[in-house]
């Protein structure tokens, strides 16, 4: 509390703007940048890059416009994030939502200006592909030759992967026995625990790990030690790739990004990267979270999420056979999809090399 004699606490609070201010400075600031913006894109033409989604229940219909623009002698392609405005479900609703959103950039919504000369959407759903240029063509969105229509070749990629999956393996569900909901099972396991514990948990079973010696003797353990020391070994002949050296503690480190420490993205089969990184991460660290499965099991009661889960989980890793499925995920990445990736991000490099950024 300040105890000067001549200050006000009332009078030091209004001092600062209050919600609704600080709501109207951005309302105008928005509106001025739409306005700049619809003023500079007057000449150019324009393309469009937009996906539909769904965020904690509230619909959105991100749209984002490119230009090619030379600026101080360079020549450049330029983004701007239009609007996220939601729309509704059918390719004819995102039609009337990108009419909605480009009038924001007219004196008047009958200009004949800012027309579209192209787009670039997924490959699934509504509002994508010739779907959604033959909705916008009624609307006089779509310049009248030269319209391009794109889609996006990382999603191609990813449908192969996904087909593949579902009719051979099947799709992630609580009650599949399959390489696709052990992915899942990772994710549902580090979420039901505190992160601080989970982490713990891992290091402890580096640890294990490490000291593990395949040829010694178990000697006189309790039956139930008995029984995983013979499913651990059995795990551990699965492949000699496995990451064996232990962890450093994840108290002693600043990041945790690039370590097993790190949460695992939800593998999502139109994600490409998330299917590819969690099948990479389970497959590094295989023994570390088999053992540590089997300490979430003794830690908590059966009764319990933890349990439940880490014993579902610890069955999945024990069958060789979704091991192999899950090294035939993670090999079709690094065999097919990675090089694709790496050769896109060469070319983005290049094109940045020469100028066109």
């Amino acid at each position: 509390m300040f105890q000067f004699k001549d200050f006000s606490l009332l009078q030091f609070s209004k001092s600062f703007p209050s919600d609704w201010l600080l709501r109207k400075c951005s309302l105008l600031q928005a509106t001025r940048d739409t306005m700049l913006l619809g003023h500079r894109l007057i000449s150019k033409k324009t393309h469009l890059a937009c996906d539909k989604g769904n965020k904690k229940g509230i619909g959105h219909f991100v749209k984002v416009l490119s230009w090619w623009d030379y600026i101080e002698g360079t020549a450049k392609v330029h983004t701007q994030v239009l609007d996220i405005d939601a729309c509704g479900g059918t390719s004819n609703d995102c039609g009337l939502g990108v009419q909605s959103s480009m009038n924001k950039l007219k004196a008047n919504d009958a200009d004949d200006t800012h027309r579209l000369n192209g787009q670039c959407t997924v490959n699934g759903g509504s509002g994508v592909l010739e779907g959604l240029c033959n909705a916008m063509l009624p609307l006089n969105l779509c310049a009248p030759s030269d319209y391009l229509i794109a889609n996006c070749c990382i999603h191609s990629l990813q449908i192969q992967l996904g087909n593949a999956i579902k009719t051979t393996f099947g799709e992630g569900a609580i009650d599949r026995v399959n390489a696709t909901q052990m992915l899942h099972s990772v994710c549902r396991l580090q979420c039901s625990l505190d992160l601080d514990e989970w982490r713990c948990i891992l290091f402890k079973s580096s640890v294990f790990v490490a000291n593990y010696n395949p040829t010694a003797e178990c000697g006189n353990v309790p039956k139930n030690k008995s029984m995983f020391l013979d499913s651990f070994a059995t795990v551990y002949s699965f492949h000699s790739e496995f990451k064996k050296q232990a962890e450093a503690d994840p108290e002693t480190l600043d990041k945790h990004e690039d370590t097993i420490y790190r949460k695992m993205s939800a593998p999502i089969l139109t994600r490409w990267w998330t299917v590819g990184t969690g099948a990479s991460y389970v497959f590094t660290y295989y023994l570390t979270i088999y053992h540590a499965c089997q300490t979430v099991i003794n830690l908590h009661k059966s009764t319990v999420t933890p349990n439940v889960v880490a014993s579902h989980f610890f069955a999945l890793m024990s069958d060789q056979e979704n091991f192999l499925d899950l090294s035939l995920i993670r090999s079709f990445h690094k065999r097919y999809v990675n090089p694709h990736m790496d050769w896109l991000q060469k070319t983005n490099n290049l094109s940045n090399e020469l100028g066109f950024q």
